[in-house]
This record gives C-alpha cells, sequence and structure tokens, in this order.
C-alpha cells in the first residue's frame, strides 16, 4: 500500500500530506503484523499503540482528503 501511495501522482496540494501518511500506513502495518506473536501479557500495549497509530492514520487521511476536496473520513457515524 505504501508503495502505491508513493507511486500515485498526487496534486500538489495533496503531495505533502500523502508523504506523511505514508508512515502512518507502515507502522499500521507494523502494528498488524504483530498480532501473529502476541501474547495476552502485552493486549493493553498492543492496544494502546494500535489506537494511536489508528487516530494517526484518520488524521492523515483526512487531511489528504481535504487537499483533494472530499469529505471527512466517518467512523461509527461519526466525522472526525
Amino acid at each position: 500500500m505504501q508503495e502505491k501511495l508513493l507511486g500515485t501522482i498526487w496534486p500538489t496540494s495533496a503531495r505533502k500530506d500523502v508523504d506523511t501518511l505514508v508512515p502512518a500506513v507502515g507502522l499500521m502495518i507494523r502494528d498488524l503484523q504483530a498480532l501473529a506473536s502476541l501474547n495476552f501479557v502485552n493486549v493493553s500495549s498492543w492496544e494502546s499503540t494500535f489506537s494511536r497509530d489508528l487516530s494517526t492514520i484518520y488524521t492523515d487521511t483526512t487531511a489528504v482528503r481535504e487537499d483533494l476536496g472530499l469529505p471527512a473520513t466517518f467512523r461509527n457515524g461519526q466525522s472526525f
């Protein structure tokens, strides 16, 4: 996914925000890959990290969507 984001020709207005989004996607991928080796002792730590990284993804995708003139993303019926 990161390669696809980087390989796309974005409008100038969105490029900076896409560049910010790419590392956040990498963190989310890392979080999900960590599930394979997660033990019950580390669950709350993983949840905290995942929640923080998910929040970053929403913030960054909202910025890109605004740059592209798209509406804000929604989660559980709430706009971010």
